[in-house]
């Protein structure tokens, strides 16, 4: 995806806007208290806290963090009579309002719009396809969107770069998250069915994903 070719610009329009990165790893232990997913009320508390204390309209991070939040059931995995967790998140995470717009960073089509309606799950989500150098196929995989964003999208199926694609989701209908948008770069589905592509990783399997899904970084410029 490198090269004069990749142009993109970022999935929130972040021009004049504060921004400031936002460490959810199992290291900062300035939380101690987000260390399980079903205290949601503390995880709002704290994210808004964050944003305000700093003055930050959104905050951004969290590709390849080891996030002890997702030690829950929703997150296990039962192997040889042991329960083991993914936790390691193989996208970014732009947090901020409910209703901030979300765009296309590159010219694509829609390949998918599902609702993913476990607990701790997607919620409403989109992948879009683009194509790269050699016009070899990427996608970008958008997740805890606005219900909205499903049908209008379905009714416009090829985008520009640019075009507003969704919304940040409202924590109820969002997956049961504080408002932010999962945004996940994706360049093999391996043997995964698109709808099923974990966003967030076993430690075991992590390099192997994080392998097919590398850091979105560039797409903020």
């Amino acid at each position: 995806m490198g090269s004069t070719l990749f142009k993109p610009v970022p999935p929130v329009d972040l021009a004049g806007r504060s921004c400031v990165s936002l460490d959810l790893s199992s290291t900062n232990f300035a939380l101690p208290e987000l260390s399980h997913l079903d205290r949601l009320p503390a995880f709002e508390e704290k994210i808004t806290a964050l944003l305000t204390a700093q003055r930050a309209d959104f905050g951004i991070g969290g590709y390849g963090e080891v996030r002890s939040l997702y030690t829950t059931d929703d997150f296990s995995v039962l192997s040889n009579g042991r329960k083991t967790y993914r936790t390691v998140h193989l996208g970014i995470d732009v947090w901020g309002a409910a209703s901030t717009p979300v765009v296309a960073p590159l010219d694509g089509k829609v390949y998918l719009a599902f609702r993913d309606a476990t607990t701790g799950g997607y919620g409403p989500t989109l992948i879009l396809e683009h194509r790269g150098p050699g016009n070899l196929p990427f996608y970008t995989l958008y997740g805890h969107l606005d219900e909205s964003s499903l049908t209008d999208m379905w009714a416009l199926p090829q985008v520009r770069s640019g075009d507003q694609i969704a919304t940040f989701g409202g924590t109820e209908v969002n997956g049961n998250w504080p408002p932010h948008l999962h945004f996940q770069v994706i360049t093999d589905w391996l043997s995964y069915e698109p709808a099923d592509f974990p966003g967030v990783a076993l430690a075991s399997d992590a390099e192997r994903l994080l392998a097919v899904c590398p850091d979105p970084a560039p797409f903020f410029g």
